[in-house]
């Protein structure tokens, strides 16, 4: 295949934020393509975007995760080829495999009948027996779609020539109103800021907008995913539900979600699943914690860690700054092109794509860098 600069340039600097060779992100690729599903191509092997290599890469991992445990593969595509929206489906696979991973399971079947006509997602046995798993994600509300389309309006204006520049906005803000003058000075703190980054992120430049004051709306969403979610678990013990963490934010949400429900005594509780991703860290951290039924989270956020390569402590420092991020992050990221003057555009989270492959921070903390606080 012969590529053009615009992608060699991505799949480099998707390498260099995410550790991720790419040969083996070409090779995700080609795998997505070889299904002649065209939904799944439309949506994961025809953009260059950050997100479309990274979430072709992270399906196939997962789908080569539970085809290891049992799982056919034509299971795996035929659900693919059927969602006509594919990343629910995505969404599905990638948190089937991780909370596979992260339970232990030997064995995985999906879409098996349960009692009185129930279906839960998948089964999972383990040496501590079997668990059954309804899985879901909790995308972007229209609210928050909205929140970010309005706030992607300005983005590629604002975004610095390079460094970040991180906005706080309440959820009414209608745009990012700022002068010329105003970005004069906010640019040359960002380029004066980005002299700290890693080498290999050098050049880069991003501009986000974190939405505050929607905590509430989110964790009644999340009550109302888990109550859904419910209706396919059978009374028997070892029934969870596993949602994938895409946005960031805080688990003692999930765990205050909970408390307010009435939940049978059969349920064991939710099972938080997701990816993280570092500016300056070229890693991949996957992470997953159980929030028991009763609402009260372990203590423990990072109970169970996988890395690419990394000390524990360092995932552990990372799912803090997911932690305390918000998931509600409209962001624009430029690279620069070599020997040209103009710039790629190497992520754009605009509200469009409601379920997004991972959490993206664009800051090792976030209470350090440029923060400016609009619209209250």
């Amino acid at each position: 295949m012969r590529l053009s600069e615009h992608q060699k340039q991505s799949l480099e600097w998707a390498h260099r934020l995410t550790g991720i060779e790419p040969q083996i992100l070409l090779d995700a690729r080609a795998q997505i393509v070889a299904m002649h599903a065209p939904n799944v191509v439309r949506e994961l092997a025809t953009d260059w975007f950050l997100d479309d290599l990274v979430g072709a890469y992270l399906l196939v991992r997962a789908m080569r995760i539970l085809v290891d445990l049992g799982v056919p593969s034509t299971k795996l595509e035929s659900k693919l080829r059927n969602d006509p929206a594919v990343w629910p489906t995505w969404s599905e696979i990638s948190v089937a495999a991780q909370a596979a991973r992260a339970r232990g399971a030997t064995v995985v079947a999906m879409d098996l009948r349960g009692e009185s006509g129930r279906r839960p997602d998948l089964s999972m046995t383990s040496d501590h027996g079997a668990d059954y798993v309804e899985c879901k994600s909790v995308g972007l509300s229209d609210q928050e779609a909205n929140f970010c389309a309005r706030m992607s309006r300005d983005l590629a204006r604002t975004c610095p020539v390079t460094g970040v520049l991180t906005f706080y906005a309440q959820p009414g803000t209608p745009r990012l109103a700022l002068d010329n003058a105003q970005l004069v000075h906010l640019h040359r703190q960002a380029e004066l800021s980005s002299r700290s980054l890693p080498e290999h992120v050098r050049g880069l430049s991003a501009v986000a907008v974190v939405a505050g004051g929607m905590e509430a709306m989110r964790a009644a969403r999340l009550g109302e995913a888990v109550q859904h979610a419910l209706a396919q678990l059978g009374s028997s013990e070892g029934n969870f539900v596993a949602l994938q963490w895409t946005g960031g934010g805080s688990v003692e949400a999930v765990a205050a979600a909970l408390s307010e429900l009435d939940l049978p005594d059969w349920f064991s509780g939710v099972l938080l699943v997701g990816v993280a991703l570092v500016l300056g860290d070229p890693r991949l951290h996957f992470f997953s914690t159980v929030v028991p039924a009763r609402g009260s989270s372990s203590g423990d956020f990072t109970t169970t860690l996988e890395f690419e390569s990394s000390e524990p402590d360092d995932g552990r420092l990372v799912l803090e700054f997911v932690e305390r991020s918000g998931h509600v992050r409209p962001c624009y990221v430029q690279v620069p092109m070599p020997g040209r003057s103009d710039r790629m555009v190497l992520a754009r989270r605009d509200g469009r794509r409601r379920i997004l492959p991972f959490v993206l921070l664009l800051a090792p903390d976030p209470e350090e860098g440029i923060l400016v606080e609009v619209g209250k």
